[in-house]
């Protein structure tokens, strides 16, 4: 069984990556940002290691890998690496929805595109685990050091091309609200599933008047962080509409008018409430 310690700041994310790994045999650990994850990883190392099984002991002091996000607020890119390097010894993968800048992809183990299979997800993490360890094979018998596998490759991959270039209004209303393919992965009861979408429905609620006021205001910066963050988790759950028209805020220039995507995505919020309030919406069904 894997470990794996998760960062990132969209509580949304780290519920459905924990929710879709754990039938794979994989155990997710999360951290909400860069200094919660240097606390955990500095209590998890202080604890005794132990050849004599405690259920009070893990099994595994530190993580098998690190999955991070490349856009979290405070510590966060290459010196947040750096600074997860210091204490632990184990690949790091970088987790975006967007492209990866080159000075961050060459410090880190891996690159893996949101949103991504579990299969994706977990076949990345072992590869990068992988060449650790050939890694360190070389080292210690003084070979050359095999190259790194990137993220070109990855299964699934090419079937996010385009999605942070939605083609317009148009066809974005043609999408469902959620993505029956996505929704048919968690194999989760009723209720759970309707809790998971209704918590998705709070974040749009609290996260849309803060980008309101960042594009209102003309501030590119505040709007592209905000806008990233809910289309990550719009992405994780398959919430289409809404998924795209953050994807096209985020990409917004100051001088744009962002009015109609802005629109777009309070409808799709909107029709999302609508399902999660419909007591007799079937979550289960293939045809949303």
């Amino acid at each position: 069984m894997l470990t794996i310690l998760l960062i990132d700041d969209d509580a949304i994310s780290r519920e459905v990556q924990a929710v879709l790994l754990a039938p794979l045999g994989v155990t997710v650990e999360t951290a909400e940002d860069g200094e919660a994850a240097l606390a955990w990883l500095e209590a998890r190392g202080r604890l005794p290691a132990t050849s004599v099984p405690d259920a009070s002991v893990p099994d595994a002091i530190l993580p098998d890998a690190i999955l991070l996000d490349a856009q979290l607020p405070g510590l966060r890119g290459t010196e947040l690496i750096r600074a997860l390097r210091q204490r632990s010894a184990v690949p790091i993968l970088v987790f975006s929805a967007s492209a990866v800048d080159a000075e961050l992809e060459a410090a880190a183990d891996g690159c893996v595109q949101k949103p991504a299979e579990p299969e994706t997800i977990l076949d990345a993490v072992r590869r990068a685990i992988q060449q650790a360890n050939l890694g360190a094979m070389a080292a210690k018998a003084e070979l050359p050091l095999p190259m790194r596998q990137g993220p070109q490759g990855l299964d699934g991959l090419d079937e996010l091309d385009g999605l942070d270039e939605p083609d317009g209004l148009d066809e974005r209303d043609a999408l469902p609200v959620i993505d029956p393919a996505v929704l048919a992965k968690f194999r989760m009861p009723q209720a759970a599933l309707r809790s998971m979408y209704a918590a998705l429905v709070e974040d749009g609620d609290r996260r849309l008047p803060v980008l309101r006021a960042a594009l209102e205001a003309g501030d590119a910066e505040a709007a592209h962080a905000t806008a990233h963050a809910i289309k990550g988790g719009c992405a994780m759950l398959g919430v289409t509409r809404m998924r795209d028209a953050a994807a096209a805020l985020e990409m917004w220039a100051a001088d744009a008018d962002w009015r109609g995507d802005f629109s777009a995505m309070e409808a799709a919020l909107e029709a999302l409430r609508s399902r999660v309030q419909d007591a007799s919406f079937d979550f289960a069904t293939t045809s949303i």
